[in-house]
C-alpha cells in the first residue's frame, strides 16, 4: 500500500477495516515506515482511522497511570 502512494491515514483506515488493532497498526508503521514505537504510537492514536476510540484509549491510559501511581505510593 505504501508503494501505491497511499498516505499513512489511508493505510491505517484500511488496516482497521481489515480487522487490525491499534497495536497491530503501530507494528505495521514500525516495520514499514521505520518509525520507532514512540513515534508510531501517537500517529495511530491521533489518526482519523481511530478517532472514535481516542477517548476510550485516553481514559484507559489515565486509569493505568493512576493505578501505577497508587502501587508506587503503597510501596513507600
Amino acid at each position: 500500500m505504501r508503494d501505491a502512494g497511499q498516505t499513512v491515514d489511508d493505510i491505517l483506515t484500511r488496516l482497521r477495516a481489515d480487522g487490525a488493532t491499534p497495536v497491530g497498526c503501530i507494528r505495521v508503521l514500525t516495520e514499514t515506515h521505520g518509525l520507532s514505537l514512540a513515534e508510531a504510537k501517537p500517529v495511530v492514536h491521533d489518526s482519523p482511522a481511530w478517532a472514535d476510540q481516542r477517548a476510550a484509549h485516553d481514559e484507559l491510559h489515565a486509569d493505568l497511570a493512576r493505578a501505577l501511581s497508587e502501587l508506587d505510593e503503597g510501596r513507600g
